[in-house]
């Protein structure tokens, strides 16, 4: 009968749920076993991945038991030591070039396609007086607003040979510049933009100048009295020596032309040693007296003195002792001593006055003459340079007594200042570190 059959059907269908639920729980808590081993080391890899990605390199992940996650991960932590050492290789040439740039003398500027400035070193922001910040993206045209600039840059653009050339980048402050100039390609060959080198030969350019106008003024003054020694000597030949008075004028002339031309060629030579020994360390400095030295310099210059009736009075210390040269710093002060009787009136007076500072050893010249205005201050030390050229040479100044004065002072590491105004008078100070 049905009931008979329904009883243990119903019966067999509970046991089957109830199987089939405790089977369902089972696959569930089996199925989240499972799945946590499986999505346990993929996080742990991602988590890994994820501290690579911000360039935790050193931070190697763990090794999974699964053979394949096993070997991902010790494939990706052999990833990660190779880009680690990649990277500080990198950042070490990154740091090694920084420093070259840095240490450079010369500007360099890279400069884009577009002509924007994608790089510059120290050395351009201190040429062209401007930070990192205010160049960098900007136009070099803004930047660099030179024709014959601009004219370089645009044949280096088009030209894979590299330009060499010189500009004035600013003439009215003497600003001169050596331009190099190449193009920049990558592997391809292609241009990536192109680099300019900076080199201020300002100071080149200035030395060069000051070497053309001796080699000129040494020609002039050497020319003068050669021109009138053979002037004199011809007009004796054409028969001025027949004229007793004649030939002692022209004999005397040409006596006193010869002593000015000594006189030049000695200073001459004279300035060139002062020049070869300070630069080369020759000059013997020891520590002695300087009062003997004043009067030494004061005895060679009393003849010419009395020649002026120009009194000539110093006053030194006792006890005053410098490192110097004797017969340089001598020389110094005859040179400065003989120059203000030069240019002092009659019956006038040179005082030579010393003073003992803290640090230094102050020598003043002090003369009653003319004075200097104060636009000739400035250069009165440079070779051959003359107030007033007529009267220097009529009073037998070979132009270079100044300038020999000053390197004999540098050469003892010292320093000379000029305080001069019109009809006031000279005073000329020598500064000399104390021992």
């Amino acid at each position: 009968p049905y009931r008979t059959v329904k009883v243990p059907m119903d019966q067999l269908y509970s046991k089957l749920f109830y199987a089939g639920l405790v089977i369902a729980f089972l696959s569930a808590i089996l199925s989240l076993v499972i799945s946590h081993n499986i999505t346990q080391p993929i996080a742990l890899l991602k988590k890994g991945a994820e501290r690579f990605a911000k360039g935790h390199l050193d931070e190697k992940m763990p090794i999974p038991n699964t053979e394949e996650m096993a070997s991902l991960a010790v494939a990706m932590n052999e990833m990660a030591t190779q880009l680690d050492s990649r990277l500080q290789t990198i950042d070490h040439q990154n740091r090694e070039k920084a420093v070259i740039l840095k240490s450079m003398v010369a500007g360099l500027l890279l400069i884009d396609p577009y002509k924007h400035i994608a790089m510059v070193n120290d050395a351009v922001t201190h040429l062209l007086n401007r930070s990192e910040k205010e160049l960098l993206g900007k136009s070099v045209v803004e930047v660099i607003p030179n024709p014959d600039f601009q004219r370089v840059l645009e044949e280096a653009m088009h030209q894979a040979e590299p330009i060499e050339t010189e500009i004035c980048l600013d003439p009215e402050n003497h600003i001169y510049f050596q331009v190099e100039t190449n193009q920049l390609r990558d592997a391809h060959r292609n241009i990536q933009g192109t680099v300019v080198i900076l080199h201020d030969i300002s100071r080149l350019k200035e030395l060069e100048s000051i070497r053309k106008e001796f080699v000129a003024n040494v020609s002039h003054e050497l020319r003068t009295p050669i021109t009138s020694i053979r002037g004199f000597v011809e007009t004796l030949l054409e028969g001025a020596k027949d004229k007793p008075e004649d030939l002692e004028h022209f004999l005397s002339i040409i006596h006193k032309q010869s002593l000015r031309l000594e006189a030049i060629i000695e200073d001459i030579l004279r300035l060139s040693r002062v020049e070869r020994d300070s630069d080369y360390g020759a000059f013997e400095r020891t520590l002695q007296p300087l009062q003997p030295v004043i009067e030494a310099a004061i005895q060679a210059c009393e003849m010419k003195a009395s020649e002026k009736h120009i009194s000539l009075r110093f006053r030194c210390p006792d006890g005053i002792e410098v490192k110097i040269n004797r017969h340089m710093i001598e020389q110094a002060l005859i040179n400065l001593i003989e120059n203000a009787i030069k240019y002092s009136p009659e019956k006038t007076s040179v005082r030579v006055e010393v003073y003992a500072l803290p640090q230094t050893i102050r020598i003043d010249v002090l003369d009653q003459g003319p004075g200097i205005a104060p636009q000739h201050h400035s250069r009165l030390f440079e070779r051959f340079y003359r107030v007033d050229k007529a009267r220097s040479r009529r009073l037998g100044g070979t132009g270079l007594g100044l300038a020999i004065v000053k390197h004999i002072i540098q050469a003892h590491e010292g320093q000379i200042t000029l305080k001069s105004a019109p009809g006031e008078g000279s005073q000329f100070t020598i500064y000399l570190p104390r021992a």
